[in-house]
């Protein structure tokens, strides 16, 4: 699967009369935002375990998440957090169809504690992986607290 990119992208006064200076201030108020996103993620979304929550199992999808530095085009602020491990996308949008199982070896103990390793061979089974959005739902919780750090940046600048 392609990595996990979602970008989300804010409607901003018109841009012909922001100044250089207001600009960098939206730019950082935006960096700040998605700083607490990421920790917001990480914690409430990454961390905990329940049945709309991710928890940690190798903590590969934890470290991956980054966000890029926001971009002012026309009329618009937009900024984008990506998870680049494969399964981020299957656990945000939810699964249901086939997955190649490749060969492997599972090695079980028998009731006397004998060690008993089995080859098993490649083959498709079916996944029905429900959706766990983290990032959109992190989002679309802060949607709010982004639209003020940008009013409060034109604001204050």
């Amino acid at each position: 699967m392609p990595a996990l990119a979602i970008t989300l992208a804010l409607p901003l006064p018109d841009t012909a009369k922001l100044t250089p200076k207001i600009r960098d201030a939206i730019c950082h108020a935006l960096e700040l935002q998605n700083r607490q996103t990421l920790q917001t993620i990480l914690r409430d979304k990454l961390s905990l375990h329940g049945p709309n929550t991710l928890g940690i199992r190798t903590g590969k999808l934890r470290d991956s998440l980054t966000a890029t530095t926001p971009q002012i085009q026309n009329n618009t602020i937009a900024t984008t957090i990506t998870a680049p491990v494969p399964y981020a996308r299957a656990h945000e949008y939810g699964y249901k169809g086939p997955v190649t199982i490749r060969p492997h070896t599972r090695t079980t103990k028998t009731h006397t504690g004998k060690k008993i390793t089995t080859l098993i061979h490649a083959h498709t089974t079916r996944m029905n992986l429900p959706q766990r959005s983290f990032i959109r739902s992190t989002l679309a919780q802060r949607a709010h607290d982004y639209k003020q750090a940008i009013a409060a940046a034109i604001n204050n600048t």
